[in-house]
């Protein structure tokens, strides 16, 4: 398997709930009265629809919840293959403050949660040890229903972020669409810039001027450079000093992928 996972992209719904079953802490992040967001690190049971928490009785964040219902969660590995989940949903109160067991005698929700699912999954052999010091106090249990969920594994981007036009063929040639922008970025390599056909406008450490065929920019290790065009399209070719490794890196993964699709 490649260092960047065996797949690039979202998961599928079962190879998410199959990464959901894991040890993972989830980041919690609420608002406080005052507007400014809350972020606090869970334990959570996902039950294949919903997200389950189960804040303790005194913890400020689930008043925070209970008093505006809208929050998000992450969930993420740290390494390889880099799996994440976002969810973006609504914080429902199942139960406020009850503790273990309810006055009919049944056990609690939350304390279910904590026998069946979160106990053994984060505690293994140590979950009756850990559980049993604290299963008197209070707690909350909170279902966190999602209105937004997104996913994605392996090391790469997006196709939605990427830039097209950053990325110049093997040759170094990259061609440019009308009304196309290349933002402000800065890189280790210096760069020349040499425009074939059409205009482009660049702006290069915060001084901008407009290229036309036959005309150079060059732009230094770490200065701030962007482009774009306006009603035409252009054509450049870039050259790197040392060669740029990310691009190299692009190329031969696009060669990579043609290969596998041939």
């Amino acid at each position: 398997m490649s260092w960047r996972g065996a797949k690039i992209g979202g998961m599928t719904p079962r190879e998410m709930n199959e990464f959901l079953q894991g040890p993972w802490i989830a980041h919690l992040a609420c608002l406080k009265p005052d507007g400014w967001p809350y972020v606090v690190p869970v334990w959570y049971h996902w039950d294949g629809v919903c997200f389950w928490i189960v804040p303790r009785v005194r913890s400020a964040w689930a008043h925070y919840m209970a008093a505006d219902p809208r929050v998000s969660i992450v969930v993420d590995e740290p390494e390889p293959p880099i799996r994440k989940v976002v969810c973006e949903g609504t914080a429902v109160v199942v139960e406020a403050g009850v503790g273990p067991y309810l006055d009919n005698g049944e056990m609690s929700i939350w304390n279910k949660i904590g026998t069946r699912y979160t106990g053994p999954r984060y505690l293994g052999d140590k979950v009756d040890e850990y559980r049993g010091s604290v299963n008197v106090e209070p707690c909350w249990t909170y279902k966190i229903v999602p209105r937004k969920l997104v996913t994605w594994q392996g090391f790469d981007w997006a196709t939605r972020y990427k830039h097209p036009e950053l990325v110049p063929d093997e040759t170094g040639r990259a061609a440019v669409e009308p009304h196309t922008e290349a933002p402000l970025h800065a890189h280790a390599e210096e760069q020349i810039t040499i425009v074939v056909e059409g205009e482009l406008e660049f702006e290069i450490d915060g001084e901008t001027r407009v290229l036309r065929p036959g005309q150079v920019a060059v732009m230094p290790p770490f200065v701030p450079h962007g482009a774009r065009t306006h009603d035409q399209s252009s054509v450049e070719i870039d050259v790197f000093s040392p060669p740029r490794q990310a691009l190299l890196s692009l190329l031969d993964r696009s060669s990579d992928e043609d290969e596998r699709s041939t």
